[in-house]
């Protein structure tokens, strides 16, 4: 677990996670840097910084230090890892709330599976009504929270975790069917539905990396709040249609930070999750914000949900942007991989949603419009369809079911614009 200290509360042998400045942000997270002696508290207070967020693992002999629980150690931790301290503060300015952290986040040691040796647990049809239940009741928490935090409240922490536990329990019983659902958008609470989507995309990649249920749920927590320092920028600001002018743009990109900062002050989350949310805006050239993190140094999770992020936003309508496509958001991505991502985990995330993502529509060549119900994840371009209008674009009175691996007769021609047509998985009985 982590805690928040005073800085003159900090002693040698602890080992820091992060620390705060003279103005209340969050200077930079890093991953367990030892103090060594009492000259380096002091280099500290003269750079400016007035609190160290702390592994506690390293202070159980010491009571009398006054702290502020703040969350978890990260997923795959091991134990603390030293750090040089000199390295860190030569890239930290007083008072300098975007210094930089100048070793990379602990490696992150996962035994990843073949996502083809993972299987469900149920069908599709099974599960898809249950998906859809703990979808609006996720929708839901995520509002309240946002609603609370506006107002000045702290974040509560049974309803948030179990919103997340359903999502990692259904993406378990079964990948699709929640996934699905991430397609279905609302233009009027883009917030809270995007947090909520990020989620469950960020949930599905790594289930299909094959991470463990907890590392899951931390992953899930981070991706479900990663926006959460948003409600701590002036609401108008955070809706205005236009174009954001110099200064808008740079307290706009604060809200990675407020989030990381707001989530260490919480009594219950993982380090883990601070990544998350702190790195999601992260990019792997090190061109992103706000530490201009490159590689490694993101964190595992943080890169994970930086790509369900950017799927997301790219595949919703916005105050200043019409959807695009979730095909031709994929292409993008791809060709955006070895700068904005890291190749691999872009390619495992076409590989989990599919050339064709679960929820799209598609028109094949027979003229019939399918819509894409799960993924053939050996044979990309052959998924499992439901053909929902018939080759004269008419309903049909049953949804017809087609694996396009074993049918001879029909194939994707190209992708649809779901607007065209008033057809949703949601739309459809189970």
């Amino acid at each position: 677990m982590i805690q928040k200290i005073d800085i003159d509360d900090l002693q040698a042998g602890m080992h820091i996670c992060g620390l705060k400045n003279r103005s209340g942000a969050s200077s930079f997270f890093m991953n367990n840097t030892l103090i060594k002696n009492a000259e380096e508290v002091a280099s500290l207070k003269k750079k400016g910084f007035t609190a160290a967020y702390i592994n506690i693992e390293s202070v159980k002999t010491r009571p009398s230090a006054r702290t502020e629980p703040g969350g978890g150690v990260a997923a795959g931790s091991e134990g603390p890892r030293t750090v040089e301290l000199d390295n860190i503060l030569r890239e930290a300015p007083a008072q300098d709330a975007d210094a930089k952290p100048a070793e990379p986040v602990e490696a992150q040691t996962f035994t990843l599976k073949d996502p083809l040796d993972i299987k469900d647990e149920v069908g599709f049809r099974e599960e898809i009504k249950e998906a859809r239940g703990i979808r609006d009741e996720a929708e839901s928490t995520v509002t309240t929270i946002m609603h609370d935090v506006r107002m000045g409240k702290s974040l509560v922490k049974e309803r948030m975790e179990k919103t997340v536990d359903n999502i990692v329990r259904s993406i378990f019983r079964n990948r699709d069917a929640i996934t699905s659902l991430a397609n279905l958008k609302r233009y009027d609470a883009y917030t809270f539905t995007h947090c909520v989507n990020v989620s469950i995309l960020s949930i599905a990649l790594g289930r299909h990396l094959g991470l463990r249920r907890e590392d899951l749920f931390k992953l899930g927590v981070g991706a479900i709040l990663h926006d959460i320092g948003k409600m701590l920028i002036p609401e108008g600001l955070l809706n205005k249609p236009g174009a954001y002018n110099e200064t808008e743009l740079s307290l706009m990109k604060q809200h990675a930070l407020l989030s990381a900062d707001f989530l260490a002050a919480a009594r219950f989350i993982a380090l883990a999750s601070i990544h998350v949310a702190g790195e999601h805006h992260e990019r792997y050239d090190g061109s992103g914000y706000p530490a201009g993190l490159a590689g490694e140094k993101i964190h595992f999770f943080a890169r994970i949900a930086g790509i369900a992020d950017v799927y997301d936003a790219m595949t919703s309508n916005r105050i200043y942007q019409k959807a695009i496509m979730p095909t031709d958001t994929l292409k993008f991505m791809y060709t955006r991989r070895k700068i904005h991502f890291g190749p691999e985990l872009v390619e495992k995330f076409i590989q989990c949603m599919g050339i064709y993502p679960i929820g799209s529509l598609v028109e094949l060549s027979s003229g019939d419009i399918g819509l894409i119900k799960s993924v053939n994840r050996s044979d990309l371009i052959h998924p499992m369809v439901s053909v929902v209008l018939d080759r004269h674009k008419r309903p049909c009175r049953r949804p017809l079911d087609i694996d396009l691996a074993t049918e001879n007769k029909r194939r994707i021609i190209k992708a649809v614009d779901p607007e065209i047509y008033a057809v949703t998985v949601e739309s459809i009985n189970p």
